[in-house]
């Protein structure tokens, strides 16, 4: 199951992150992330989805930018639960739509070397990190 994967994987970067400071000797030797970083994080989701074509109706397309708009949504109101399901809801259909008997997304420059679908799961992962740090911060 992808989702408990990603879900353990979020309490285990947090817990790895409370022992960080513990460790270090405080949140003043930390990074500390910030609203605006997060959100930034979702966008670049956003700008990385670009580089993805997807085959057929622009319903999937749609679909997942209103689950990242909704994510950010969540964020802004402090919803760091909320805001991370629904990046994992995006992740989730995005790895759906690849691993689909016909896939239904596709590198959009697929000579280029680098993996853009892959590229958008990373940077879903980056903003997932983001919002477990800014939630641990807020504790």
């Amino acid at each position: 199951m992808e989702f408990g994967h990603f879900k353990l994987r979020g309490a285990a970067l947090a817990g790895a992150m409370a022992l960080g400071l513990v460790l270090a000797g405080g949140a003043g030797t930390a990074k500390a992330e910030t609203f605006d970083e997060c959100q930034g994080s979702i966008a670049t989701v956003g700008f990385e989805l670009d580089d993805v074509t997807f085959v057929g109706h622009g319903n999937d397309e749609d679909g997942i930018r209103r689950t990242l708009d909704n994510a950010s949504n969540k964020l802004s109101l402090a919803k760091f639960a909320d805001a991370i399901q629904k990046l994992e809801d995006a992740r989730t259909k995005l790895v759906e739509l690849r691993d689909a008997a016909k896939p239904k997304i596709a590198d959009a420059t697929p000579d280029d070397g680098i993996d853009d679908i892959q590229e958008v799961l990373n940077a879903i992962d980056a903003a997932i990190a983001c919002i477990d740090a800014l939630a641990l911060q807020s504790l």
